[in-house]
Order: structure tokens, then C-alpha cells, then sequence
């Protein structure tokens, strides 16, 4: 998937074969731009949700890595950030996914190890890095919350907004 621009208009399209157990996408930040951190980080968050329903592919984690901004170890190398989804997106039918366990996402745990040479999710170095996306249909309003929280402390969230279930485009 390629996201260009402000206001995220211009999304290249993504086909992922049918053969895929596990859907990630990776979005690397290369140039510096007036919004805080958690702000472009949301704004990419959002782009990927929205994607995903709109295709009805259930995407596992996404990977953010921003080198001008992004947080780094002692030696240099850039921390992504790893977000987390529900094992798949909510429906009327499933309204509220479970959320995998931390010590079921071996992937996050390549990446991290790989990039940053800490494959421990449970450091605290990694932990400040790994986000959880929760979603859940409400009937009633016809919406997909979400909750956006860090791992190392629950108390620090994204700001997000609902997804009005209407908008979400029919897939065949």
C-alpha cells in the first residue's frame, strides 16, 4: 500500500494473494513534517483500518518505522512502532475479536530483533513500542469503535474515532 499526501487521497491499491495467513504492512516515514508523533502516527493507523475494511482483509500488524522522528537505542538504530490487531476485523456477527497475546505475535519479534537487535517483547524498551489496536461493532450506532493503547502502560493511547459501519465498502 502506498500513502502519499496530507490528507491520505492518494492510496495506492494493495493485493494480497489468497493464499495469506498473516497480512502486515509496513509504512516507513522519510521526511519530517510539522505533526506530533502520535498524530502521524494515527493518521497512518487510521489509512490501514479503514483499507482493510473497505477490502475485508483482516490485517494482523503494521509496522511504522520513522527515521527522522522515531525513537532509537543507545547505538542509533531506529525503534519502529508495531501495531497490533484484533486476529480479525469485527462484524456484526463478531462484534469483538479477541486480541492476540503478546507472546503470540513471533513476527513483531523478528522485526524488533531484526531492526533493532531486542527480540524481547517484554522489555520495556520494546514494550514503549508495540501498540494495540482494539475494534468492536456497536449494533445500535452502527459503528467500529476503537482504542488505541501502549503496551508498556495501557494509559497511553492514540486519539481515534469511531468508523460509521455505512461507510465501509461491500467486497465481492
Amino acid at each position: 500500500m502506498d500513502v502519499k499526501g496530507g490528507e491520505g487521497q492518494s492510496i495506492g491499491h494493495l493485493l494480497v494473494p489468497s493464499n495469506s495467513d498473516y497480512l502486515t504492512l509496513w509504512s516507513e516515514r522519510n521526511s519530517r513534517n510539522t505533526k506530533s508523533p502520535a498524530s502521524r502516527l494515527n493518521e497512518v493507523i487510521n489509512r490501514a483500518v479503514r483499507w482493510s475494511l473497505n477490502q475485508a482483509e483482516d490485517l494482523n500488524l503494521m509496522v511504522v518505522r520513522d527515521e527522522p522522528a522515531g525513537a532509537r537505542t543507545d547505538d542509533g538504530k531506529v525503534i519502529p512502532d508495531v501495531i497490533v490487531f484484533p486476529t480479525e476485523f469485527p462484524t456484526p456477527d463478531n462484534p469483538q475479536p479477541e486480541m492476540p497475546a503478546v507472546d503470540d505475535i513471533e513476527f513483531a519479534r523478528v522485526i524488533f530483533k531484526t531492526l533493532t537487535g531486542n527480540g524481547d517483547l517484554h522489555s520495556e524498551e520494546i514494550q514503549k513500542h508495540i501498540w494495540w489496536h482494539e475494534l468492536e461493532y456497536r449494533a445500535a450506532e452502527e459503528k467500529i469503535d476503537k482504542r488505541i493503547y501502549n503496551d508498556y502502560d495501557n494509559n497511553i493511547t492514540l486519539t481515534t474515532q469511531s468508523i460509521e459501519f455505512e461507510r465501509i465498502s461491500d467486497v465481492e
